[in-house]
């Protein structure tokens, strides 16, 4: 039974790492661009939202695979809402 729980844990742990990598291309665009355009602002909020509220239940649960991908997650979402309501280059459109 250990073994079965040892293998769920390092499954849960390859899936925090794969939802970490899906959110460095896109931040990484909006810092290299500097801006955050296409991106919708709602789907941001929501993604943050949702986000905010996985850490506690993490902590309560003391589950690290959780507070790990979603704290990241709020780093990374942070990032490209700052460049969609402050975008660096003059030239960037608004939206």
């Amino acid at each position: 039974m250990v073994l079965l729980a040892t293998y769920f844990e390092a499954i849960a742990w390859l899936g925090t790492f794969i939802l970490l990598l899906r959110g460095i291309p896109q931040a990484y665009r909006c810092w290299n661009q500097g801006h955050s355009n296409g991106l919708s602002p709602s789907m941001l909020w929501l993604w943050l939202s949702g986000s905010l509220c996985m850490i506690p239940n993490g902590i309560s649960h003391m589950d690290g695979p959780v507070i790990v991908v979603y704290s990241t997650n709020v780093l990374f979402v942070g990032i490209m809402l700052w460049y969609k309501y402050f975008p660096r280059r003059a030239d960037a459109e608004t939206g």
